[in-house]
């Protein structure tokens, strides 16, 4: 986690988690069925170890230069919430956001980073949920741009998005 935990921007992303966590224990066991090892495989590349720590979902290339952390948060009336606060955080730490209206439901991707780490991912509404998938690079220098990692990674979502 400590690794992860290295970008400010994820630092406080993974505090915010931590408080909507045990509600979503409570609904969902795990986040892995929702993009499955196949999916994470095509968007990271490679072969990725899975671990599950409650109901997020990790998956993590060897020697951990990607990795892809599934988790639904929020669940209940407090989602629209998290949603808008997960979105104002992002643009507050100088993320590039953008709404997806693609995705079919209210959704929103992010990039933000350096040559040090990249984060890129998607936050997507639905009913009593928030769907966050995050797809952290390490040392990225030689990697997909991250704009380019959300191209591989929309349509694991809109996927994803109707298994929720």
């Amino acid at each position: 986690m400590h690794r992860i935990c290295s970008h400010v921007l994820l630092c406080s992303l993974l505090f915010a988690m931590a408080f909507t966590r045990e509600i979503a224990r409570a609904q969902f066991r795990s986040s892995c069925p929702i993009i499955t090892s196949d999916e994470a495989a095509a968007v990271i590349g490679g072969k990725p170890s899975r671990t599950e720590d409650g109901p997020a979902c990790t998956y993590k290339l060897p020697g951990g230069s990607v990795t892809m952390i599934v988790e639904i948060q929020g669940v209940g009336s407090s989602a629209p919430m998290i949603f808008a606060d997960s979105r104002r955080e992002f643009v507050g730490k100088g993320a590039v956001v953008k709404d997806e209206p693609g995705i079919g439901l209210p959704a929103f991707s992010f990039v933000n980073g350096d040559n040090d780490e990249r984060a890129s991912g998607f936050f997507v509404l639905k009913g009593s949920g928030v769907l966050m998938v995050i797809v952290i690079q390490e040392k990225p220098r030689g990697l997909p741009k991250s704009a380019g990692m959300l191209d591989k990674l929309r349509p694991a979502i809109k996927k994803a998005a109707g298994r929720i």
